[in-house]
């Protein structure tokens, strides 16, 4: 299953629409405006919340974020971890996922079987991302660390561009 990821130029909270391989909607993702934490909220186009992901409240050596199932229950903490590829791991929960950068695109593992990849897509207006699901159960938690990584990126993005001023 193929997936594009595309954030929305224009939205307070910073929302992305989720299209498949025909452009057709298929999933929401909704962000919380005013959030200390840009919180999202990975939506069923009905508007159920199958995962709510945020940012770690404060910076502590590395970049994190949460993702949260749609009971409320953290089921993942992803964790930048502090080198200067892409590379982003969470464990000490039900299932472990790592984010591993190889050959231009991120490979997503789930307990150390790889289900999705990503690509960030360059030169676009808005950050878009083409997502590669193997099974389309897992569709929902791959938009899930998406987002996280893109939350994570932005935040250092961010963080580098205070740092320069």
């Amino acid at each position: 299953m193929k997936l594009t990821v595309k954030n929305k130029i224009m939205s307070i909270g910073g929302a992305s629409t989720v299209l498949n391989e025909e452009g057709k909607e298929v999933y929401r993702v909704k962000g919380k405006a005013f959030s200390f934490t840009n919180k999202k909220f990975v939506t069923s186009l009905d508007g159920k919340v199958l995962y709510t992901v945020r940012n770690k409240y404060f910076k502590v050596l590395v970049y994190s974020a949460f993702i949260f199932d749609e009971n409320g229950e953290k089921i993942a903490h992803l964790k930048d971890n502090l080198t200067l590829v892409d590379n982003f791991t969470s464990v000490d929960f039900a299932d472990t996922f790592k984010l591993i950068r190889e050959s231009g695109v991120i490979k997503f593992y789930k307990n150390e079987e790889h289900f999705a990849t990503m690509k960030r897509e360059y030169f676009k207006v808005a950050d878009t991302f083409e997502l590669e699901v193997f099974e389309e159960v897992n569709a929902p938690i791959a938009i899930a660390l998406t987002i996280a990584y893109d939350n994570i990126t932005d935040r250092k993005d961010r963080d580098r561009a205070n740092r320069r001023n």
